[in-house]
């Protein structure tokens, strides 16, 4: 990913931070304001939560934590992650996270995690991170990571963050932040300015929900569609999840409302990003705004939140050999049982050929889990389960299973999206005059044709880790 400008982070005021009127704004003064995506979380509260206590979210983000997935401690209470993402590729140019905690870890604890080390910037000490971050403290209770590694800028943001006025967001994302209070999960993307008209105009063209209804006025939707604001995601978490997406433009949507809940669906599954069941949620229509609202569960709130996950380590560049222990090889494995067992759900939904982006965010999420004291037949066995969810996700997006480069462990995928855009902000123009319909039913063969591999790697992942729980047993006479 492109690393950002020394000066993206340095612009950031530099006076005492103002007493927080908002249960964020003591994180979101340290945000810089060229971003335009945010998270906001209200950790303990979700923790709290019936549903949380009944499937012991804490317990799992503490094995998780230990593990070295995210950096989110297990005693958080609120966390921000602010990005800045371009959002024609949808790719980042940096990303900061901030998390207040009970107790703040030290940074040789976190080097010890990470498998890192210390070094003295801005005139405090910081953790580098073999992930490309730098971990730091604004102040007595508050986390800093900061992704990509740029030491100079990293260190001209710590030199000011700690100084700042107060929040200084674009209007979008003050509004969701003025908001999120109301909360337990607020994900917020300002589009503004984020759309080109006249592509706009020509993707459209291309989009199935489109072309199925007749005597649209195209002109009409390209400049609602255009007008976009932004988009909202919030959840509130109790013995259940209720989520809502709301989207936000500049003039009244309910002249298309025929057609702009099934396209904002038809992005979600282009970006193989479906979540079960959204497809049942209603839509409203109020004011500027379109709304879809209702249920869902603990992994599909899982799985949109690790959109945001920051980068796991390089294989070339992570844990040095130590000494094997029965305890973090069990902690491992554990780990990968938990991010498994979330995309698992997904194999058997009528909408699994949706879903290829949650396949790779698992994969990633593996790939993250420290390797420090484990042993290797488990760091295999989990290598081979993340190999095969990504050749589980090549083959939804229509990239065919080549099951004998894979058992070689040569296996990989490549993948432009031949579709009518990359986003309602990002349409391509190198796809627009495609013999679209053919390379959608390739498409869509390769998916069919590819039901049976899916299934086998499946088995062969479950099959895996048994054979290494299996070795393991034999070889430490202890549990697995």
């Amino acid at each position: 990913m492109p690393r950002f400008a020394p000066a993206v982070l340095a612009a950031l005021a530099a006076a005492p931070l103002a007493p927080a009127a908002g249960p964020y704004d003591g994180l979101l003064a340290a945000v810089p304001p060229q971003a335009n995506c945010l998270v906001l979380v209200d950790v303990r509260a979700a923790f709290a939560s019936p549903l949380a206590q009944s499937e012991k979210w804490a317990a799992d983000v503490t094995s998780r934590y230990k593990s070295g997935v995210g950096f989110v401690p297990p005693d958080a209470v609120r966390l921000a992650i602010a990005s800045q993402v371009n959002l024609s590729a949808m790719t980042r140019y940096y990303q900061v996270g901030l998390v207040t905690v009970g107790q703040l870890p030290s940074m040789r604890s976190l080097a010890e995690r990470e498998g890192g080390f210390l070094s003295q910037l801005a005139g405090q000490t910081v953790c580098l991170s073999p992930r490309d971050v730098y971990f730091a403290t604004v102040n007595s209770d508050t986390q800093a990571a900061v992704y990509p590694a740029d030491r100079q800028a990293t260190a001209r943001w710590l030199g000011h963050a700690t100084a700042s006025k107060g929040p200084a967001l674009s209007p979008y994302l003050k509004a969701a932040a003025d908001a999120a209070g109301g909360h337990t999960v607020t994900v917020a993307v300002d589009l503004a300015d984020a759309v080109d008209p006249g592509l706009l105009r020509l993707s459209l063209a291309n989009s199935p929900v489109v072309v199925r209804s007749k005597g649209l006025d195209l002109d009409g939707l390209a400049r609602q569609v255009a007008s976009v604001r932004g988009l909202t995601f919030t959840a509130g978490v109790t013995d259940k999840v209720a989520g809502a997406v709301r989207v936000d433009f500049a003039a009244d949507p309910s002249p298309y409302k025929g057609v702009l809940r099934d396209l904002f669906l038809e992005l979600l599954a282009d970006q193989g990003a479906i979540i079960p069941g959204v497809e049942a949620w209603e839509a409203r229509y109020e004011g500027n705004a379109m709304t879809l609202a209702g249920p869902l569960d603990g992994a599909d709130l899982r799985r949109v939140l690790s959109l945001f996950d920051f980068p796991g380590t390089p294989p070339e560049a992570g844990d040095a050999p130590a000494k094997v222990s029965v305890t973090a090889t069990r902690q491992y494995l554990g780990a990968v049982d938990a991010i498994l067992a979330d995309v698992r759900k997904l194999k058997d939904g009528q909408k699994y050929d949706k879903t290829a982006t949650w396949q790779e965010q698992a994969a990633e999420q593996i790939d993250q889990l420290t390797k420090r004291g484990v042993d290797p037949a488990a760091v295999e066995a989990a290598q081979g389960a993340a190999d095969r969810l990504r050749a589980i996700a090549g083959s939804l997006r229509g990239v065919p299973i080549d099951v004998e480069k894979l058992n070689k462990k040569v296996y990989a995928y490549g993948y432009s999206p031949p579709r009518w855009q990359t986003g309602w902000w990002g349409a391509n123009p190198g796809f627009l005059q495609t013999n679209l319909p053919e390379i959608q039913q390739q498409v869509a063969k390769v998916v069919e044709d590819d039901k049976q591999r899916r299934a086998d790697l499946w088995a062969q992942i479950d099959q895996g880790l048994s054979a290494a729980r299996n070795a393991l047993r034999e070889k430490y006479k202890e549990k697995f």
